[in-house]
């Protein structure tokens, strides 16, 4: 058997065979880990990737990727759990080292640029909320935007200490995937959506949801439906998210037209023809 193709150097040259031009393209794609600690119902990644476990230094993956395609601006982290690793803070460490700390540039053709790091997979509310010093970490590198799930209404509580902990270490740019169609109702979703925009008055800051519509890995469809939800809901919530191509604004008086200001207004534009 030959080297996993998850540990190969990433076929840069493939992006000049395609006429879309990949937004992020000028990045460094790496893991620093595989897998994840948890077991999420709503989750492949337990049955494609099992449970998790460190890759090899990020160090090495840059060297590889530079002799081969050349330095490149940004770090894109694809790790599904990162601050589980048992090793968070020596990523962090190494993501410095490779020059992508806090206001980083990179100069090129006598202009600088900043650099960007994106953990895009997403960070874990439920373990960032144990502890400040998982955000003071984060803080240390040019993160742009920090993503937090938010799978649910039970994770208010760890949630909103993730971001206040974000906030307070200076990290004011941030996303968020919130999962729906699970075991989620319409009421929920709507609830999680009100909370970003409440957030974003309180502390100044700035939260883009991302609504994801789960779909179970089986199925080679989008057929599925919620037991919560129906299929003209599900319709009309991407119709409303077609508007501003899947991104749920932190604009409050754009967000009470789109989706209600009140749940009972949610649920009425869910079902306008």
């Amino acid at each position: 058997a030959g080297e996993p193709i998850e540990n190969l150097t990433p076929d840069y040259s493939i992006l000049d065979h395609v006429e879309y031009k990949y937004p992020v393209n000028d990045a460094y794609f790496l893991y620093a880990s595989r897998g994840c600690i948890r077991s999420c119902k709503f989750c492949g990644v337990p049955d494609l990737e099992g449970t998790q476990r460190d890759t090899g230094s990020l160090i090495d993956q840059v060297e590889n990727i530079i002799s081969l395609y050349g330095e490149k601006k940004d770090l894109t982290l694809m790790d599904n759990n990162i601050v589980a690793s048992p090793n968070f803070k020596e990523i962090i460490d190494q993501i410095v080292a490779l020059g992508f700390q806090k206001d980083a540039t990179l100069k090129r053709n006598g202009h600088q640029y900043k650099r960007r790091v994106d953990f895009n997979q997403g960070v874990d509310a439920r373990i960032l909320c144990k502890d400040p010093s998982f955000l003071k970490q984060i803080s240390r590198v040019n993160i742009k935007p920090l993503r937090i799930a938010f799978d649910h209404i039970g994770l208010k509580k760890q949630y909103v200490q993730s971001i206040k902990y974000a906030e307070e270490f200076g990290i004011y740019d941030l996303s968020n995937y919130m999962l729906y169609n699970f075991h989620d109702t319409p009421e929920d979703l709507y609830s999680r959506l009100k909370i970003n925009i409440a957030l974003n008055q309180e502390l100044g800051i700035r939260i883009f949801s991302f609504p994801m519509r789960y779909q179970p890995i089986y199925l080679q469809d989008r057929s599925h439906v919620g037991e919560n939800w129906d299929k003209y809901s599900l319709r009309s919530f991407q119709i409303i998210l077609q508007a501003t191509h899947g991104i749920v604004s932190g604009s409050p008086s754009y967000f009470d037209r789109a989706f209600g200001a009140n749940k009972d207004e949610f649920h009425e534009l869910l079902h306008t023809p």
